[in-house]
């Protein structure tokens, strides 16, 4: 009896030390309540990025979640894209390809609810990029067709300004680009592609025409232009192109140009000229 009664006192001491360690479970920290939530930075607050741009990461901390609120991450440079905040505890964001000669600096707010920080991206200048960058908010223009030969005509303007109806000649319609103050990037763009009902340059990479052709996908050099306009809306500056590309992607337009003065035969500035939006051209082709 006395070695039944040791037996049967060892198996239950055997079965209560398994069932206490199979016991341990770890929890997920929970809400303290009353307790107000806590966001913190984890990451640096400052990053750096070469001109050539990449993919970024900022990481935190959330303590005290409150239902239904979510964490959100907004930026008001246009160089930074793609900012992603629906993973937990990290912030994604990518840094397009600074096309400048300067630096630049912009800023990605992380906020929930009444918290927040702020992260500061900076990137570095490209030194043989473009002495001038610059966003114009307008595209407007003219299609021709290839009513006058040679393939398809798309003649835009990227600018700040706006285009007006002057007079008809003909079967042609007259415009005045004659907006006060206004700068005007005129691209005569020859495409292989004719219009597909959008009034739209087809997507793809122009190269400046400097025999003038008329065959794509290029755009010539007679009429492809840089315009100033002074108070009174008329000419205060306007120079050739020596050398230039239009990259044209589903609604987005990148303009690189080398400005050149063809009485002195001086080359001046490079120009970056960048659009994103909806345009209708004028529909001239008939």
């Amino acid at each position: 009896m006395k070695h039944l009664f040791y037996l049967i006192f060892a198996t239950t001491m055997l079965f209560t030390a398994c069932e206490d360690n199979n016991s341990i479970v770890k929890e997920e920290p929970t809400p303290t309540p009353g307790a107000e939530p806590e966001l913190s930075l984890t990451s640096d607050g400052a990053l750096i990025f070469d001109h050539t741009g990449g993919n970024g990461e900022i990481t935190y901390t959330l303590e005290n979640p409150v239902p239904g609120l979510n964490v959100e991450a907004t930026t008001a440079a246009s160089w930074i894209i793609w900012v992603d905040s629906t993973k937990a505890g990290i912030v994604t964001f990518q840094v397009t390809e600074n096309p400048a000669k300067e630096n630049r600096t912009g800023a990605i707010k992380v906020t929930y609810g009444e918290k927040s920080f702020t992260v500061t991206i900076n990137q570095r200048a490209y030194e043989e990029g473009a002495d001038i960058t610059v966003e114009m908010p307008n595209v407007c223009g003219i299609y021709y067709g290839n009513r006058d030969g040679g393939d398809y005509n798309y003649y835009i303007a990227l600018t700040d300004g706006e285009m007006h109806l002057s007079s008809s000649q003909g079967n042609y319609e007259v415009y005045d680009f004659n907006t006060p103050n206004a700068t005007y990037y005129f691209v005569d763009v020859f495409s292989k592609r004719a219009d597909d009902g959008s009034l739209q340059v087809p997507n793809g990479t122009y190269t400046l025409d400097m025999a003038n052709t008329g065959r794509g996908d290029q755009f010539m050099y007679g009429y492809s232009i840089y315009r100033l306009n002074n108070d009174y809306g008329t000419v205060a500056e306007d120079w050739n192109y020596a050398d230039g590309e239009l990259v044209v992607e589903d609604g987005k337009m990148t303009l690189t140009v080398k400005l050149y003065d063809p009485i002195n035969e001086m080359v001046l500035d490079t120009h970056h000229v960048t659009f994103s939006g909806t345009y209708i051209l004028v529909d001239n082709s008939l």
